[in-house]
């Protein structure tokens, strides 16, 4: 899917280019290689679980409210893909002001970039 493309097309050449998009050049990153897997963590919300009334709209519902960790969704999906959910991890926040504290449990899933470049196709990806 598109998630997979932009993994594949986007960032896997940029974790990996000694250039900015706009050119520049990120020279120390000549000298470095990425080692630890790439995290991707969401956060999700229950369904119906907005303040829309049930009989505002049939084009209302679905619905998913704000997060709050009452409303946190831990039901396990893409585990095809090695999502998992996790529990015990650091807790995140939105920038000061402007976002809740989503908490320490999340769904994740850690992508391992392999080598880039293999009889001159690049490849740069996936292990899960």
């Amino acid at each position: 899917g598109d998630w997979w493309d932009w993994c594949l097309t986007v960032l896997s050449p940029f974790l990996r280019s000694a250039w900015w998009t706009n050119k520049e050049n990120r020279t120390g990153l000549l000298y470095n290689a990425v080692f630890m897997p790439v995290r991707f963590r969401q956060v999700r919300v229950k369904e119906d679980t907005c303040n829309t009334p049930d009989g505002n709209s049939e084009m209302a519902r679905p619905c998913w409210g704000k997060f709050t960790s009452k409303h946190l969704d831990d039901s396990l999906f893409g585990e095809e893909y090695n999502n998992t959910f996790k529990t015990d991890m650091n807790k995140v926040s939105g920038k000061e002001g402007y976002g809740p504290s989503y908490g320490r449990a999340a769904h994740v899933v850690d992508i391992i970039f392999g080598p880039m470049v293999e009889n001159g196709t690049d490849i740069g990806l996936l292990t899960l």
